[in-house]
């Protein structure tokens, strides 16, 4: 009752012979030389084609922040230095010069909490970093609002 048939697939090349060992097989599986001509055609289009991923400049920036965890404490004094003692004093000055403007006040203060409160909660360089760059640029938009508005030292007094 079972014989050995060789078949061929349909295609030029004649890449794929099949055995067959019963006639019951046959009616069964004759879409297999199509399926498989059509997977070979999706895999051979699918290989010809190379694609190359970039880091993009916030994915290194962030990979950097982690890098800089051994030097934390670095960051803190850093931190507590540049933004406590330099840049929210000249801000605050800026705000003053401008006309006591509650608003911009009251940015310069949370911006310097920002950076604070980060690093004395002792959270990795990857949150500590990023945030102490946004206070940064958050002090240097309240210095340019104030710019517009225009020093005036009797205003600070």
């Amino acid at each position: 009752m079972y014989w050995e048939e060789k078949i061929t697939p349909p295609d030029e090349n004649h890449l794929l012979t099949l055995y067959w060992l019963s006639p019951r097989c046959q009616d069964m599986i004759n879409f297999v030389p199509t399926k498989l001509q059509i997977m070979s055609t999706l895999i051979l289009t699918r290989g010809l084609t190379e694609t190359v991923s970039k880091a993009s400049l916030l994915s290194n920036f962030y990979n950097w922040c982690k890098g800089q965890s051994e030097y934390r404490l670095l960051w803190l004094g850093i931190v507590l230095v540049a933004h406590g003692c330099i840049l929210t004093p000249l801000t605050i000055l800026a705000v003053l010069l401008a006309g006591t403007n509650i608003i911009l006040f009251m940015l310069a203060t949370m911006s310097m909490a920002m950076a604070l409160v980060t690093n004395l909660a002792a959270l990795p360089t990857k949150i500590t970093i990023p945030i102490f760059l946004l206070s940064i640029l958050i002090d240097l938009g309240i210095v340019i609002a104030c710019i517009s508005i225009g020093f005036h030292a009797g205003n600070a007094f």
